[in-house]
């Protein structure tokens, strides 16, 4: 019987009609009979993920548009590979895009539409930008490349306080152009921060010799400007991040990580600012036993009026859906719309955005926005998560590789989820970026594993007869009980390993198949 990947991992590509349809919408404008003649495309791509990502370009004068000229490049690229529409073959592309249009019909009936439809307009450019980086993610080396420049993308982000870092209220924080900028909040630069980490882990592991000192360096520098970002948010981010890292590993592994963050709150409470750890520590009520300076009790106070604020407006929010529910009060209406509901209540408006991106997509957008829009986070993560599972218990060439990569960015995504509920990013580039970078990783780990693998092997020194794989699929574990020396292209170094029972180096043995 021909091994096959399960039905769980089958992707769109597997419906012959689908895949005919798309080859269709995507032929190449410009034939291109050598493949190669596009790696300049690929390596113009990684650069736009660096610099989109890091926020770099929030550093650069008006008149210089990097991701302008880039984007115009890489537009002519795709088209010449036919992969313009590659985001939209998959799922989560549809479920995308679906979104955008709702959110534009919403902004037709929004309290203020001009606004609205402003907003929507560069919506429309992020998600030219999330189809050019799905283009060009079409191969896993393809995408090994993509999060590798998200990875260090992210990573800058520790970099900039080096040579703009400021402060407000006590906090870390990165000051752009004028003094604005995307991580000029300190929220905002450490949900950058932390995110990065993951995938710098990744990039380690990934990375030979000297060359690992980069993202390890990157990553103990990124937690250390973290701290000094005082953000609770980020903080619980990245202790459910260890937790599900915890839950991931093996018992052995489970001790080093106690271990770890064991040392890591040790260093937190020796060496972080007093003002730090009470803002950490501080939801609705302040402990003044613990405030012994007049610079604490500023902090405390302020602590404590952020979390009762954020809980106001997570109560309008959830009235002005309740008020609105099919439209919404219009994209990027938020402020206006409490406003206004505040002046019915008779009470103080707040004028601040939601700090909830879940209560931001369903008042803005109605019950069906929030529907579209959970729906693509879901499918983006739980996509991610069948992919890893399946290499976790099925052996394969390249299994590890996938598991590695897909478990970095997930954790990256976790962090990222947890974010969304104390921050308002429904229209932030970074959010949409990171799920369309998902989707397109989901889709070329699907295809590496139904690659047909051609395996030639010498003769054995020992053990049975050799075989040689050509069949179509994947190579399951069972397909090597029995099996000696492996050798050939398509195996990575880790998986060349000797016969079933003495193990595969680097992946431990390989699992013999139950019922003999």
């Amino acid at each position: 019987m021909t091994p096959t990947l399960p039905d769980a991992l089958a992707g769109p590509e597997t419906d012959s009609s689908k895949r005919t349809r798309l080859q269709a919408l995507t032929r190449p404008v410009v034939a291109i009979r050598d493949p190669a003649a596009l790696t300049i495309f690929h390596y113009i791509a990684y650069l736009y993920v660096v610099l989109y990502v890091s926020r770099f370009i929030e550093f650069l004068p008006g008149f210089l548009r990097p991701i302008l000229v880039f984007s115009v490049i890489l537009i002519g690229g795709a088209l010449m590979s036919g992969r313009i529409l590659a985001l939209l073959s998959t799922t989560g592309g549809r479920i995308m895009a679906g979104c955008l249009l709702w959110m534009s019909v919403c902004s037709l009936f929004s309290i203020w539409p001009g606004q609205s439809i402003q907003i929507m307009i560069t919506m429309y450019k992020t998600f030219l930008s999330v189809m050019i980086i799905v283009a060009f993610t079409s191969s896993f080396r393809a995408a090994v490349g993509m999060v590798m420049s998200t990875a260090f993308g992210l990573g800058m982000s520790a970099l900039f306080p080096l040579f703009s870092g400021g402060s407000m209220a006590g906090r870390s924080v990165v000051d752009a152009q004028d003094g604005g900028g995307t991580l000029s909040d300190p929220n905002f630069f450490c949900m950058f921060l932390i995110m990065g980490v993951p995938l710098l882990g990744y990039a380690t592991w990934r990375m030979q010799k000297v060359g690992k000192l980069i993202p390890l360096g990157l990553s103990f520098l990124a937690l250390g400007y973290a701290v000094l970002t005082s953000s609770r948010s980020g903080f619980l981010a990245l202790a459910i991040a260890v937790v599900f890292l915890f839950f991931q590993v093996t018992g052995q592994q489970k001790v080093k990580i106690l271990i770890g963050a064991g040392v890591a709150v040790g260093m937190l409470v020796v060496l972080a600012p007093s003002t730090t750890l009470l803002r950490l520590t501080t939801i609705f009520d302040i402990d003044s036993s613990r405030v012994k300076t007049e610079e604490e009790q500023l902090e405390a106070q302020r602590a404590a009026g952020s979390a009762e604020g954020r809980l106001h407006l997570l109560t309008q929010g959830i009235q002005m859906t309740l008020r609105n529910p099919i439209f919404g009060v219009g994209p990027d209406m938020f402020q206006d719309g409490e406003e206004r509901l505040a002046e019915e209540q008779g009470i103080r408006s707040s004028r601040h955005v939601s700090h909830n991106t879940y209560v931001q997509a369903s008042s803005e957008t109605g019950f069906l926005g929030f529907g579209l829009f959970a729906a693509l986070i879901f499918v983006a993560y739980r996509n991610l998560t069948k992919v890893r599972a399946w290499c976790r218990k099925n052996y394969h060439p390249m299994g590890r590789e996938i598991y590695a990569i897909t478990f970095a960015f997930q954790t990256t995504l976790l962090m990222l989820y947890v974010e969304l509920f104390f921050l308002s990013l429904l229209f932030s580039p970074i959010v949409w970026i990171l799920v369309g970078l998902a989707i397109a990783l989901t889709e070329v780990a699907r295809q590496e594993l139904a690659r047909n693998f051609d395996l030639p092997v010498g003769p054995a020194k020992q053990g049975p007869p050799l075989y040689v794989l050509k069949r179509p699929g994947v190579v399951l574990a069972k397909d090597l009980a029995g099996v000696g020396n492996i050798r050939g292209q398509g195996a990575s170094k880790q998986f060349v390993g000797t016969r079933p029972g003495r193990g595969v180096p680097g992946d431990g043995p390989v699992p013999r198949p139950s019922g003999g």
